[in-house]
């Protein structure tokens, strides 16, 4: 008989408790001040459980003996809930043990809904201070963070999910009142980060940090007192410790051996710990080892994706290094904000250069050769995968997207803080033919049989359905290409001649006329599409956009050779623009004035005077004259909020509207917002 016995002498009966919990639920969710003394609440949010032994030391949850995980957690859970396998089992003794974690549960709950109240700014004064008086009686009277550290280990995952949300929010709330990291969590991570790989507990561990350290960077007042160091100082060297054994004890394990649950979900649990490390040197740089490792000894990260691993904690480790150079780590939960002046990390840019190396350093040494990319099926809600899908051309495109940005991103890196042409030309050809060998592998779409007859439409086919990442790639390329031009138009012996250049661009996938002319034809030629990238806040767009206007100016001609050769059937791609953008490209001015006459049939005219750039390869200042253009152009570049373009009326069919096609061209002769 499984009974669960809660030994509390002085307290009501578990179903008069429950009655009392609903009733402080109801106090809590109206604002109400509560009929109870707060001693009496703080022993009714406290989880009871018969376990004699329990003790405010959390070291002594590794006395247990260490048996196995199965008999740890049933060890553990029969303490809590004492459960005496002697008897028979009965319904009513079933009911029992069920009311007991409903309890707990919400004791939880309540612990947590009172802290999130003690931060509003809502609150009446005097309920504050009896919820503030309720929490600080559970914490030193009542010790309750012990009794969490506790149920966090259970193998319940309800019950240790939610045992891990009442205890970071408890340790947030002494952190702002006393500015001090609570003794006993502090002393249980110490234990189980040290005890790194066996630790029974890691998981649970690395939740609760993961999850400290974000609540802490969503604090600002945390922010700027320091508490962040606080908490991140004491473990500091743990960190350290356990990030450079991870990659050695894992990347040494047999090829075919079993990689157990837990170690997949201690490493997936210790990567997004390592993401969070990044993002609060993002946020608040302190110079600690922790937050640094990631860029110092990025090895450990790129041995980890080829380790003999799940799946899951390789995909893993390519994201947190896509986010670690584009400095974007914890960017979903954590709002972004720029550090203040006072906390500039003036050894970030050292750190990425030494990241971007060692990235490079794996691709030369045949690190994408022992990569694998796993399969990307989607069941939309099913088990089951539809005969007519075939798998072979469904892989993980989101780990194919990090990875290339990754090696774009250090290619950029590397090559900006480089000043010699030779080196640029040589890491761009030791790049870029890697990955295109093994995207090849790995895209394959039915409508472009030979894919990779033209390199450069590489960045369109596989970031299509990702903006942001595409804008980054051809953004990381467009610097690779105007670092080169720099080269061929300084001062000295130029090693690389143009047509050399160009033709080492397309071969390797990064002439930006064509990923530009390829972005176009993936939206269709649409004008409002591009609109909305160049007032969106989540792309780079602009930044791209104007950099590219002002290559496209000064390299006109070279656009407009490269436009007459993407025609349909000569490379497998149908990119071929109309017969009057063909014939009109070889002279911009025209362009000008066939957007300017073809447009009247779109709007009418409105009185509003732009300024022109003409098309020399000097000037990049408006001209005088200033020609008045009509209708919908003049709102692409002139409204003064997103309301007055709300009339748009291009439309989105390219055949019924060919003015969309020369948009981009009618653009290219503007001044570009700065």
């Amino acid at each position: 008989m499984n009974q669960v016995l809660l030994k509390a002498p002085d307290l009501p009966t578990m179903g008069t408790r429950l009655l009392f919990l609903k009733q402080v639920y109801d106090d809590l969710l109206m604002d109400a001040p509560s009929a109870k003394e707060s001693h009496e609440c703080a022993a009714l949010l406290t989880p009871h459980f018969s376990s004699e032994d329990l003790s405010t030391k959390p070291t002594e949850l590794h006395q247990i003996p260490p048996k196995s995980d199965a008999h740890t957690s049933s060890t553990l859970d029969s303490a809590m809930f004492c459960i005496n396998d002697e008897h028979e089992a009965c319904k009513h003794e079933s009911h029992s043990e069920h009311l007991a974690k409903e309890i707990i549960l919400l004791q939880l709950t309540l612990i947590k809904m009172m802290l999130l109240k003690v931060k509003s700014q809502e609150l009446a004064a005097g309920i504050k201070q009896k919820y503030l008086d309720i929490m600080r009686i559970l914490l030193k009277d009542i010790s309750v963070d012990a009794k969490l550290i506790y149920l966090l280990c259970s193998s319940d995952k309800l019950l240790s999910h939610m045992a891990s949300k009442s205890l970071v929010s408890l340790i947030h709330f002494q952190l702002t009142e006393e500015g001090s990291l609570n003794s006993a969590w502090l002393a249980f991570s110490s234990e189980t980060l040290l005890g790194f790989p066996s630790s029974r507990w890691l998981a649970q561990c690395l939740w609760a940090l993961t999850d400290l350290i974000r609540e802490t960077l969503k604090d600002e007042g945390l922010c700027e007192k320091g508490d962040l160091e606080v908490v991140l100082g004491p473990l500091d060297k743990i960190f350290e410790g356990i990030y450079n054994s991870a990659a050695s004890y894992y990347s040494d394990l047999p090829q075919d051996i079993a990689i157990s649950p837990k170690v997949t979900n201690d490493l997936s649990s210790f990567l997004d710990l390592l993401e969070m490390l990044v993002a609060s040197r993002i946020q608040v740089p302190l110079n600690c080892s922790c937050q640094r490792m990631v860029f110092l000894n990025a090895s450990c990260v790129l041995d980890l994706s080829t380790a003999p691993l799940h799946y899951l904690i390789k995909k893993k480790s390519i994201t947190l290094l896509k986010t670690c150079i584009l400095q974007k780590a914890g960017e979903d939960v954590i709002k972004k904000k720029m550090p203040s002046s006072s906390h500039q990390d003036s050894h970030f840019e050292p750190d990425r250069l030494a990241l971007a190396g060692a990235v490079l350093q794996h691709v030369n040494s045949g690190w994408l050769n022992k990569l694998s990319v796993g399969e990307n099926v989607s069941h939309f809600g099913g088990s089951q995968v539809k005969p007519e899908v075939d798998l072979c051309h469904r892989s993980d495109q989101v780990t194919l997207r990090a990875l290339s940005l990754i090696l774009l991103k250090a290619l950029e890196i590397k090559i900006q803080d480089s000043s010699s042409e030779v080196y640029i030309q040589v890491q761009l050809e030791s790049v870029m033919g890697p990955l295109l060998r093994f995207l090849g592998k790995h895209l394959r779409f039915p409508l472009c049989v030979h894919l990779f007859e033209h390199p450069c439409v590489w960045v369109s086919m596989l970031f299509i359905e990702q903006d942001d990442d595409l804008l980054e790639a051809a953004k990381a390329l467009l610097t690779i290409h105007l670092k080169l031009e720099r080269f061929r138009h300084g001062v000295g012996v130029v090693l690389c001649h143009s047509d050399n250049k160009d033709a080492l661009m397309h071969q390797n996938g990064c002439n930006p006329h064509c990923i530009f002319l390829f972005l176009l034809k993936s939206i269709a030629f649409d004008a409002t599409v591009l609109l909305d990238f160049l007032i969106s806040f989540e792309t780079c767009f602009l930044e791209y956009f104007v950099r590219y206007l002002k290559l496209l100016v000064e390299d006109w001609h070279q656009f407009v050779e490269i436009s007459k050769y993407l025609e349909p059937g000569s490379s497998g791609n149908d990119c071929q623009l109309d017969s009057n953008a063909k014939n009109i490209l070889s002279d911009p001015q025209s362009s000008i004035m066939w957007i300017s006459s073809s447009s009247q049939k779109l709007s009418s005219p409105q009185n509003i005077d732009h300024r022109m750039i003409k098309p020399n390869r000097s000037n990049f200042w408006p001209v005088s004259d200033s020609p008045s253009l009509p209708g919908s152009l003049q709102r692409l570049v002139d409204y003064e909020s997103s309301d007055d373009s709300e009339p748009e009326c291009f439309g989105r069919n390219v055949r019924q509207a060919p003015t969309q096609r020369l948009w981009i061209f009618h653009l290219a002769h503007m001044r570009a917002p700065l």
